[in-house]
C-alpha cells in the first residue's frame, strides 16, 4: 500500500473504505494506518456526499461495524456532522449504563439484521439526545422530547447525504417511534401496525429491541418481552390476514355511492369503517358492513 498519508491524500474516501473493509471483513486496521485516518480524517469533507452515503451504508450494515466504528469515530462525526451530537453526551440515569455514543454502538451490536433501514435508524436513534438533555434536581438526567429532535437531525443528515426519499421517510419514521411503549391497546395498536405495514412495524420492534438491549440491565427482560409480545400478536394478525387497509376492507366506494355517497364523504365514509373494523367495533364482512352503511344513511336522511 505504500505510505498511507499519501495513499489517503490522493482519495479522501480511502479513509472511509479502509473502515469499511474492516467492518466487512473483520480485520484489524494496522496501526500507521489507522493513524492516518485518525491525522487526515477532516479531509473528508472533499468527498461528494453521496460517495459518503454509499460507505457509511455498507458499513453499518456490515458485521463488525461496531468495532469498525469505535475504532474511527471521529471519522465518521466529520463525514456526517449531525452523528458528532452522540460524542461525549452522558447518560445519567438509572435506565441506562453508557454515554450515548457507546449507548448506540451496543444497540448497533444488537441489531441482529443487515436491514439497511433498521441500521441506519439505530446509528442515528439517539442524535437529538445532547440538544434536549437536562438534569434533574434528583442528579439524573432526562431526554424529553429527544425522539421528535433525532428525527429531525436524521432527516437533516439523510437530505444532505442525498439519500433516497424512500428509505430516508423510513428511517426517520423508526427513530420517531423507536422509544415507542409496549404493550398498546388493541385500537392504538391495530391503528399503529396499519400506519407502518407489516415490514416497518418489525422494522420498527427490531430497532426498539436494539435500543433496550443496550439499557441498563434491570429493564431490559420487561423491555423485551413487551416487544416479543407484540410482534407475536402482529404475526397472529398477519397470519389471519385481519384488515389493516381500504384494499383489504370488504366494501368498495361503488358500494357507498349506491347508498348517496359522493365525492371526498365516500373516502371519508370508507376510513371511518376501516376504523371501526381495526378497534374491533364491526368485523370485516361484507354483509354487516352494508347493513351498518343502510342503518346509517335511514338515521341521517
Amino acid at each position: 500500500m505504500g505510505d498511507p498519508h499519501k495513499r489517503f491524500s490522493e482519495d479522501a474516501l480511502r479513509l472511509m473504505r479502509t473502515i469499511r473493509f474492516a467492518a466487512v471483513l473483520g480485520f484489524t486496521v494496522e496501526p500507521e494506518t489507522l493513524r492516518a485516518v485518525h491525522d487526515l480524517h477532516e479531509t473528508i469533507g472533499r468527498v461528494a456526499k453521496e460517495r459518503i452515503f454509499t460507505e457509511l451504508l455498507k458499513t453499518v450494515c456490515a458485521p463488525y461495524a461496531v468495532e469498525a466504528l469505535r475504532a474511527a469515530p471521529e471519522l465518521f462525526f466529520c463525514a456526517v456532522p449531525q452523528l458528532k451530537n452522540l460524542q461525549d453526551v452522558p447518560q445519567n440515569s438509572k435506565y441506562h449504563m453508557y454515554d450515548v455514543w457507546e449507548h448506540t454502538l451496543h444497540a448497533l451490536e444488537s441489531i441482529g439484521t443487515d436491514d439497511p433501514i433498521a441500521c441506519l435508524a439505530i446509528l442515528f436513534h439517539d442524535v437529538g439526545k445532547k440538544a434536549v438533555r437536562t438534569t434533574g434536581e434528583d442528579g439524573y438526567d432526562h431526554f424529553f422530547g429527544h425522539a421528535e429532535k433525532s428525527a429531525a437531525f436524521t432527516d437533516e443528515a439523510l437530505r444532505a447525504l442525498h439519500c433516497d426519499n424512500k428509505t430516508r421517510e423510513n428511517v426517520v419514521e423508526l427513530v420517531l417511534l423507536h422509544d415507542t411503549a409496549f404493550p398498546k391497546r388493541t385500537a392504538k395498536f391495530r391503528r399503529l401496525l396499519a400506519k407502518l405495514g407489516y415490514e416497518q412495524f418489525y422494522r420498527l420492534l427490531a430497532v426498539s429491541r436494539a435500543d433496550s438491549l443496550a439499557h441498563a440491565p434491570w429493564c431490559i427482560e420487561g423491555r423485551c418481552k413487551a416487544l416479543a409480545d407484540a410482534k407475536s400478536e402482529a404475526e397472529a394478525l398477519q397470519k389471519a390476514d385481519f384488515c389493516l387497509s381500504l384494499r383489504q376492507l370488504k366494501i368498495t366506494g361503488k358500494d357507498l355511492q349506491a347508498f348517496g355517497f359522493q365525492g371526498k364523504a365516500i373516502g371519508e365514509a370508507l376510513n371511518k369503517l376501516l376504523d371501526a373494523v381495526l378497534c374491533g367495533q364491526l368485523p370485516n364482512d361484507r354483509e354487516v358492513l352494508l347493513l351498518h352503511l343502510e342503518r346509517y344513511t335511514q338515521k341521517h336522511k
